[in-house]
Protein backbone atom coordinates (compact mmCIF):
# COMPACT_ATOMS: atom_id res chain seq x y z
CA UNK A 1 0.00 0.00 0.00
CA UNK A 2 1.34 3.48 -1.03
CA UNK A 3 -0.86 5.92 -0.31
CA UNK A 4 -2.98 7.59 1.84
CA UNK A 5 -6.62 7.01 0.72
CA UNK A 6 -6.11 3.22 -0.08
CA UNK A 7 -5.26 2.58 3.90
CA UNK A 8 -8.59 5.39 4.57
CA UNK A 9 -10.69 2.82 2.47
CA UNK A 10 -8.83 0.16 4.11
CA UNK A 11 -9.91 1.43 7.68
CA UNK A 12 -13.03 1.91 6.66
CA UNK A 13 -13.50 -1.56 5.86
CA UNK A 14 -12.27 -3.39 8.56
CA UNK A 15 -13.33 -0.67 10.89
CA UNK A 16 -9.99 -0.38 12.29
CA UNK A 17 -6.60 1.77 11.66
CA UNK A 18 -4.19 -0.78 9.65
CA UNK A 19 -1.60 1.70 8.74
CA UNK A 20 -0.43 5.11 10.21
CA UNK A 21 0.68 7.72 8.07
CA UNK A 22 4.33 7.66 9.23
CA UNK A 23 4.92 3.83 8.21
CA UNK A 24 4.68 4.90 4.84
CA UNK A 25 8.42 6.78 5.74
CA UNK A 26 9.97 4.35 8.21
CA UNK A 27 8.77 0.95 6.72
CA UNK A 28 7.97 -0.68 10.48
CA UNK A 29 4.81 -1.80 9.24
CA UNK A 30 4.26 -2.36 5.69
CA UNK A 31 0.29 -2.78 4.35
CA UNK A 32 -0.84 -4.89 1.55
CA UNK A 33 -3.75 -5.25 -0.11
CA UNK A 34 -5.63 -7.03 -2.84
CA UNK A 35 -8.00 -5.03 -5.19
CA UNK A 36 -10.55 -6.34 -7.51
CA UNK A 37 -12.94 -4.12 -9.77
CA UNK A 38 -11.75 -1.02 -7.29
CA UNK A 39 -12.60 -3.36 -4.26
CA UNK A 40 -10.25 -4.25 -1.59
CA UNK A 41 -10.88 -7.98 -1.32
CA UNK A 42 -7.65 -8.90 1.42
CA UNK A 43 -5.10 -7.54 3.28
CA UNK A 44 -2.23 -8.56 5.08
CA UNK A 45 0.58 -6.35 6.86
CA UNK A 46 4.13 -7.25 7.76
CA UNK A 47 5.42 -5.59 10.86
CA UNK A 48 9.17 -5.11 12.01
CA UNK A 49 9.87 -7.41 14.62
CA UNK A 50 13.87 -7.15 15.84
CA UNK A 51 15.95 -8.35 12.56
CA UNK A 52 12.80 -10.23 11.89
CA UNK A 53 8.92 -9.55 10.72
CA UNK A 54 5.67 -10.46 12.07
CA UNK A 55 2.94 -11.26 9.71
CA UNK A 56 -0.26 -9.97 10.94
CA UNK A 57 -4.19 -9.60 10.05
CA UNK A 58 -3.69 -11.99 6.84
CA UNK A 59 -7.46 -11.62 5.59
CA UNK A 60 -9.17 -12.50 2.03
CA UNK A 61 -13.01 -11.44 1.67
CA UNK A 62 -14.98 -15.07 2.05
CA UNK A 63 -15.94 -14.61 -1.42
CA UNK A 64 -12.59 -14.16 -2.71
CA UNK A 65 -10.79 -17.25 -1.23
CA UNK A 66 -9.51 -20.20 -3.23
CA UNK A 67 -8.40 -17.97 -5.74
CA UNK A 68 -4.70 -17.62 -4.94
CA UNK A 69 -5.38 -14.13 -3.46
CA UNK A 70 -3.47 -14.75 -0.10
CA UNK A 71 -0.78 -16.50 -1.72
CA UNK A 72 -0.09 -13.82 -3.89
CA UNK A 73 -0.07 -11.53 -0.82
CA UNK A 74 1.68 -13.59 1.48
CA UNK A 75 4.41 -14.31 -1.80
CA UNK A 76 4.88 -10.58 -2.80
CA UNK A 77 5.10 -9.33 1.08
CA UNK A 78 8.08 -12.27 1.64
CA UNK A 79 9.62 -11.29 -1.14
CA UNK A 80 10.32 -7.73 0.09
CA UNK A 81 10.88 -8.91 3.92
CA UNK A 82 13.68 -10.91 2.17
CA UNK A 83 15.10 -7.82 0.25
CA UNK A 84 14.54 -5.45 3.32
CA UNK A 85 17.21 -7.87 5.11
CA UNK A 86 14.34 -9.74 7.23
CA UNK A 87 15.91 -12.59 8.94
CA UNK A 88 12.92 -14.67 9.50
CA UNK A 89 8.47 -14.00 9.56
CA UNK A 90 7.11 -15.34 12.14
CA UNK A 91 2.98 -15.58 12.30
CA UNK A 92 0.43 -16.98 14.80
CA UNK A 93 -2.81 -19.14 12.47
CA UNK A 94 -6.19 -20.12 12.11
CA UNK A 95 -6.62 -23.79 11.37
CA UNK A 96 -7.15 -23.06 7.81
CA UNK A 97 -4.43 -20.45 7.39
CA UNK A 98 -2.06 -23.91 8.31
CA UNK A 99 -3.01 -25.84 5.36
CA UNK A 100 -1.71 -22.24 3.15
CA UNK A 101 1.43 -21.49 5.19
CA UNK A 102 3.68 -24.34 4.76
CA UNK A 103 3.10 -24.27 0.74
CA UNK A 104 5.07 -20.54 1.11
CA UNK A 105 7.88 -22.01 3.68
CA UNK A 106 6.72 -21.68 6.29
CA UNK A 107 7.19 -24.16 9.23
CA UNK A 108 5.19 -25.25 12.12
CA UNK A 109 7.17 -24.62 15.40
CA UNK A 110 4.63 -25.07 17.96
CA UNK A 111 0.86 -25.66 18.52
CA UNK A 112 -1.22 -22.70 21.03
CA UNK A 113 -4.77 -23.93 22.21
CA UNK A 114 -7.05 -20.79 23.45
CA UNK A 115 -9.56 -21.95 26.17
CA UNK A 116 -12.44 -19.68 27.22
CA UNK A 117 -14.55 -20.02 30.28
CA UNK A 118 -17.87 -20.69 29.62
CA UNK A 119 -20.51 -19.58 31.76
CA UNK A 120 -23.37 -21.30 33.20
Amino acid sequence: MTSQILADRLTKLTRARQILPEHFQNQSVRQYVAVSADKIVGWVRSIEAGDSRWCSNMHVLPTYRRRGIARSMLSRMLRDDRQAGARANVLTSSHVGAMLYPLLGYEHLATLYVYKLGRK
